[in-house]
């Protein structure tokens, strides 16, 4: 009999589900952060319109999310076998490099946000949601800082510690809410996005310290 041939038991089906929900709550919480916010925006009264402004900049910031899919999909499964000399080496040469493309790509899109962007969202909507280029700008920082999580996180999971990220962004998402309620009645739709932002970018800043120290230890 090998390992294969043992049968299916409860005690199996738990452990399964339970690695599982140890790699999706991580992305769960992320993606409930603007959820919050909106429902948040909401709650506090905020009126429908700036309400509609930062449902737009959310939509067009998290664009940038999709680009380091495909990265993220070789890292972590070069990650997978850690013992492997070449996969280690490949798996490192990936997180370089896409590293450094990501922070080139982080600075394009700053220097380009108040010359381009602008413009572009009253193009596409009309000029009366020109306000929404105030909180995509605070949005932005957020969203970038957490390109270079979502690329270590590929490396991080794939080499069994996927519960690192929601011990950070656990407690990130209850900031994001603290500073929500403390903003929003205040500064509405900025107030949201700026509170986005502050966990977004503290988060990735603990992962990233998190990630250097597991990694050092694991040379």
């Amino acid at each position: 009999d090998t390992q294969y041939d043992q049968p299916i038991t409860m005690a199996i089906i738990a452990k399964a589900v339970k690695l599982g929900l140890t790699y999706a709550l991580p992305l769960f919480v992320m993606g409930l952060n603007y959820s919050i916010d909106i429902a948040l925006l909401s709650f506090l009264g905020t009126q429908s319109n700036k309400i509609g402004f930062y449902s737009i900049s959310v939509s067009i910031s998290s664009l940038i999310w999709f680009i380091p899919i495909f990265v993220n999909t070789a890292i972590f499964s070069h990650s997978l076998n850690p013992k492997d000399k070449n996969d280690r080496i490949l798996s490192i040469n990936i997180l370089k490099y896409s590293t450094a493309l990501f922070f080139l790509l982080s600075i394009f899109v700053i220097l380009i946000a108040k010359t381009i962007l602008g413009d572009v969202i009253v193009f596409i909507y009309g000029s009366a949601y020109s306000e929404v280029y105030n909180s995509l700008c605070l949005l932005l920082p957020g969203t970038l800082a957490m390109l270079f999580f979502k690329i270590l996180n590929g490396n991080l999971a794939g080499r069994g510690h996927p519960a690192v990220a929601i011990k950070v962004f656990g407690p990130m998402a209850i900031l994001n809410i603290g500073l929500n309620l403390w903003w929003i009645p205040d500064y509405h739709e900025l107030g949201a996005a700026a509170a986005t932002t502050v966990s977004y970018v503290l988060g990735t800043a603990i992962y990233l310290a998190m990630y250097w120290r597991i990694a050092i230890r694991e040379r």
